[in-house]
C-alpha cells in the first residue's frame, strides 16, 4: 500500500535512477587521468616493436643473400643505402638485384662487419 504523501505527489513513489551531473564527472576525470598515463607507454611500445620487425627483416634478407649465395655458387654483396634507407643485394654477375626498404622514420648511422678487425674508411 503507497504512503498518503504518495497519493498526494505521485512522483515520490518512483525511485529516481541514473547518476547525477558530479558523478560523471569524476568518472570521466578518473578515465582521462588514465589514458594520460596509458597512451605514452604504448607509443614506446610500438617504436619498440617497429625496432625489432626492422632488424628481422634485415636478418632475413642476409639469409635470403646467403641462402642464394650457396645453392647457385655465386658470390652476393649486401649493402645498406644510408640514402634511401635500403638494403641492397647483388649477385656478383649482377643476374639478381633488389632493394628492401628499412624502417620508415629510422635510420642507418653506423655499421661495421662481424670479425672486421680492420677499420675501412
Amino acid at each position: 500500500m503507497l504512503p498518503k504523501s504518495a497519493i498526494r505527489n505521485p512522483q515520490s513513489a518512483i525511485p529516481s535512477a541514473g547518476f547525477t551531473l558530479l558523478e560523471l564527472l569524476v568518472v570521466l576525470v578518473l578515465i582521462s587521468a588514465l589514458s594520460a598515463v596509458a597512451f605514452p607507454s604504448i607509443g614506446r611500445g610500438m617504436a619498440t616493436l617497429k625496432l625489432k620487425t626492422s632488424s628481422r627483416e634485415i636478418a632475413a634478407t642476409l639469409r635470403l643473400a646467403r641462402s642464394s649465395a650457396v645453392k647457385e655458387r655465386n658470390v652476393y654483396r649486401g649493402g645498406f643505402n644510408r640514402g634511401k634507407n635500403e638494403i641492397e643485394l647483388a649477385s656478383d654477375d649482377l643476374r639478381f638485384q633488389q632493394s628492401f626498404s628499412l624502417l620508415e622514420g629510422g635510420s642507418i648511422k653506423t655499421g661495421s662487419l662481424i670479425g672486421d678487425s680492420v677499420n675501412r674508411t
